[in-house]
């Protein structure tokens, strides 16, 4: 048995995230990463992508020399 009423849950309106216009803070930091179509990533983040992708990538460039390749 509760000796203690608990605290009521407060009743907030669901607000779609396309139309939540309030200013909030960014919670990481943009040092030391690149600006892509949908957000951020680190170098570190970009590697692990490519490298753990399920398909054999290379990258070659315009001296002919292997830049980056992953295991598959």
């Amino acid at each position: 048995m509760l000796n203690e009423t608990p605290v009521v849950f407060p009743e907030v309106a669901y607000i779609h995230p396309s139309e939540d216009i309030t200013k909030s803070e960014m919670i990481f930091s943009l040092e030391n990463t690149s600006h892509f179509d949908e957000g951020y990533m680190t170098v570190e983040q970009v590697n692990l992508l490519l490298r753990t992708m399920p398909l054999d990538l290379t990258f070659v460039d315009e001296n002919d020399k292997v830049i980056f390749y992953n295991r598959g």
